[in-house]
C-alpha cells in the first residue's frame, strides 16, 4: 500500500501476494521524514529515561505518570493516533487482557491506560527493550516451576498496591486475521488467590493509514508476523504516513471464574469485537 492523498472513506485494496512484501527493504526506506521520527524517538527516550530511573528509587514518588507521558510522545512521533472506545473498569486494579498484533501495541496501550505490562522474563535481557521495560515498571512472568512462588508473591504485591497490568495471552504477535489460543497459565488468578484483579478484555486493531481505511489485507501488513525483521517492517509503516489504532475496552468479566474460563471468555469477546473467528 503506497501512501497517497485520498478521501478518508476510501478503503485500501491489497492482493494476497502483496500482503507480506518486504517493501521496507527498498533503498527509499530511510527517508528524511523517517530519520526525523527516529531522532524524535531517541530524544524523548534520552530525556525521560534518567528521570524515570530516579523516580523508581524515590519512595512514594508517582511512577506511573512519566511512562504514560513517554508513550504518548512516542505515539505522536510515530504518527500514531489512538482512538479509545469504552472506559477502564472501576475501581481497580484491573488485568487488561488484549490481543497482540504488533510491537506498536505496546505504545498504543501504554499511551491509553494507566497500567504496566506483564511480560515474559526473557525480555529483561534484551538490548534497549529490556532496559525500557524495566523503567516502565513491567511485571515479569516465568513458566519455570522454581520461580512460581516468588513470582506469585511479586505480582500479588503489585496488585495489593493497586497496580493495573496489561496481558497479551497469545504470548506472541498474530496476523490480524485470527486469534491464537489464549494461554490460561498467564492469568494471575491461579497464582494470587488472595487478591484477584478485575479482568477486562481489550481489542486492538490497526484501522486506517494515510487517510484510508484498512481492509483485511491492509491490516495484515501492519501486523508483525511471518518472522518479518522488525526494523524493515517499522520503516515500511512509517513511510506510509500517519496511521490510526482503535482500542476497545470491553465489558469486565464476572468475578469467580477460574483461569481457563477467563481465557476462553476473553478470547470470545475480543474475537467478536474484531469480527474474527472465535
Amino acid at each position: 500500500m503506497q501512501a497517497r492523498t485520498a478521501d478518508a472513506s476510501r478503503t485500501t485494496a491489497s492482493t494476497p501476494d502483496e500482503a507480506c512484501e518486504p517493501l521496507a527493504h527498498r533503498r527509499s526506506a530511510w527517508r528524511p521524514r523517517t530519520l526525523w521520527i527516529f531522532t524524535r524517538l531517541m530524544a524523548w527516550s534520552v530525556l525521560l529515561a534518567p528521570v524515570q530511573a530516579l523516580l523508581l528509587n524515590i519512595k512514594g514518588a508517582n511512577r506511573h505518570v512519566l511512562p504514560r507521558f513517554a508513550f504518548r510522545r512516542w505515539a505522536k512521533a510515530l504518527g500514531m493516533t489512538v482512538r479509545v472506545v469504552g472506559a477502564p473498569a472501576q475501581p481497580g486494579p484491573v488485568l487488561f487482557v488484549a490481543n497482540h498484533v504488533s510491537y506498536l501495541d505496546i505504545v498504543a496501550l501504554g499511551a491509553s491506560l494507566d497500567a504496566s505490562f506483564l511480560a515474559k522474563r526473557e525480555i529483561r535481557g534484551w538490548p534497549v527493550m529490556g532496559w525500557l521495560a524495566r523503567l516502565g515498571r513491567t511485571a515479569w512472568t516465568d513458566r519455570r516451576r522454581s520461580d512460581v512462588g516468588r513470582e506469585s508473591r511479586d505480582l500479588a504485591d503489585r496488585i495489593r498496591r493497586g497496580d493495573s497490568l496489561i496481558l497479551f495471552p497469545e504470548a506472541t504477535t498474530g496476523d490480524a486475521q485470527s486469534l491464537m489460543p489464549f494461554k490460561s497459565a498467564l492469568f494471575l488468578h491461579g497464582r494470587t488467590h488472595d487478591c484477584r484483579p478485575i479482568v477486562q478484555p481489550v481489542s486492538i486493531a490497526y484501522v486506517a493509514a494515510a487517510g484510508q481505511t484498512l481492509d483485511a489485507a491492509g491490516r495484515r501488513r501492519y501486523a508483525w508476523c511471518d518472522n518479518r525483521p522488525m526494523l524493515p517492517h517499522l520503516l515500511w509503516i512509517l513511510n506510509q504516513g500517519p496511521f490510526e489504532v482503535e482500542i476497545r475496552l470491553l465489558d469486565p468479566l464476572p468475578g469467580g471464574l477460574e483461569r481457563k474460563q477467563l481465557a476462553a471468555l476473553c478470547r470470545e469477546r475480543i474475537a467478536t469485537a474484531l469480527a474474527l473467528p472465535s
